[in-house]
């Protein structure tokens, strides 16, 4: 063999080697809670009839598993914190726990793992940054109703210089402004940057930083949601740079909200968010070869389903004829003087004598809750979608997965096997 051939096989060896050891050191782990695949069947034929994208999604090319996502413990059906906690910690718990064992051990989250080793940390929710899926990977409590608990722990953390996390982001301003719990001062202070608008964020403040834009959950995507869940994701991949790397969990949190009150034009709505949002990062990762983007739910909601017993069809024409959530609309025409009017700025569809008497009768009744859940079944009706529930549902949900080790991600498993691989890649890149 020649110096030439030598040469050359060396080199692919040292190619093949350094292959196999890289790993990625940016993580992006992104949760569409209540997001089965059917949500993903309505993105799809929603952008075929109504857009020119097609029958093709942004989630597509990158569909890697399935998983699982019983609880332990008697219930068989997830709630978001059981299933945060799986995906956050790699085990199991029984619902209603943040960060902690049945037995109310607390457990160790992918977030405080990075942390440990020097990597920035952020998570960015359109829920209040207390709910169950941001706490799951944030801390420790033995329920997830205790939001003024966990809101002291963030604060706390911060204030003992040792926070969990260098970027919150999204609603929940009422568990910090109003909290009884937290003694100290949090506007102004030297430990972290508190804001209250987004505009008020600074990428250039080395300090971690909370921001809650909203008393509780964000606006719905269909209601002018500001600022975006890809606004926020932006900023946070800016905000979170870092030699040693980064894991950031975003959240499109109110997926869920959408099915659990079946409100199939706010699902979809929420969707196009997500999907923007996923495309962001997308991009992100093409322009950082160390970097790992996961897409996953944590359940599904609300038994939705493209056509019901009605027939072998499904309208979703009428989804952007509507311009508002079943919730937003509901209130405006309960305290509105004039219904119609109400009604037309809203929506481009028009009611029966038979529904407006409906309509009439709940507002009378003051029923505001009635009232949405009888629009929203109208809008069922019209596009032939079925639900099942406004709850939860326990079938299996999707695994996506992008850039560097998305192939560790491939199968059909466990939701808690999805925080033992991130700790796994975390492990070799350290």
């Amino acid at each position: 063999m020649d110096i030439g051939s030598i040469t050359n096989s060396t080199l692919l060896l040292v190619m093949i080697l350094l292959s196999f050891d890289s790993s990625a050191k940016n993580i992006i782990i992104m949760i569409g809670d209540g997001m089965g695949i059917s949500y993903l069947s309505a993105l799809r034929y929603y952008q075929d009839v109504n857009s020119d994208a097609g029958t093709t999604t942004i989630f597509d090319t990158m569909g890697v598993g399935m998983i699982r996502t019983v609880p332990s413990g008697k219930f068989k059906i997830t709630d978001s914190a059981a299933g945060g906690t799986a995906l956050a910690t790699g085990e199991k718990t029984i619902n209603g726990r943040i960060g902690m064992s049945a037995d109310k051990r607390p457990l160790e989250s992918i977030l405080k793992i990075a942390k440990k080793n020097g990597m920035k940390t952020g998570a960015v929710v359109t829920s209040s940054i207390t709910d169950a899926t941001p706490a799951s990977f944030i801390t420790n409590n033995i329920s997830r109703n205790n939001n003024h608990e966990i809101a002291l722990s963030y604060i706390n953390e911060a204030m003992n210089d040792h926070p969990i996390f260098d970027l919150l982001m999204g609603g929940g301003r009422k568990y910090l402004k109003n909290n009884p719990l937290i003694k100290k001062e949090i506007k102004s202070n030297e430990h972290f940057h508190y804001a209250t608008s987004f505009a008020a964020l600074n990428d250039k403040d080395h300090r971690p930083e909370i921001g809650v834009f909203s008393e509780n959950g964000l606006p719905f995507a269909i209601d002018n949601r500001d600022p975006s869940l890809s606004a926020m994701t932006s900023y946070a991949l800016k905000k979170l740079e870092n030699k040693d790397g980064f894991i950031l969990l975003v959240e499109a949190s109110q997926i869920d909200w959408c099915g659990h009150m079946n409100d199939i034009v706010c699902a979809v709505n929420e969707m196009k968010d997500f999907a923007k949002t996923v495309e962001l990062v997308k991009q992100f990762v093409n322009n950082h070869a160390d970097s790992l983007l996961i897409i996953t739910a944590d359940h599904s909601t609300g038994g939705l389903t493209i056509g019901s017993e009605r027939g072998k069809y499904w309208n979703p024409s009428v989804i952007d004829k509507i311009h508002a959530s079943g919730d937003k609309i509901s209130k405006a025409l309960i305290s509105s003087d004039n219904v119609t009017a109400t009604w037309s700025k809203y929506c481009d569809v028009s009611l029966n004598e038979k529904q407006w008497r409906e309509v009439k009768a709940f507002k009378i009744k003051n029923d505001q809750i009635g009232l949405r859940r009888y629009l929203n079944h109208l809008v069922s009706l019209t596009t032939n979608t079925g639900w099942t529930t406004e709850s939860h549902t326990g079938e299996d949900v999707p695994v996506f997965a992008y850039g560097e080790k998305a192939e560790i991600f491939h199968g059909f498993y466990d939701n808690t096997e999805v925080g033992i691989k991130i700790k796994k890649i975390m492990m070799s890149v350290n």
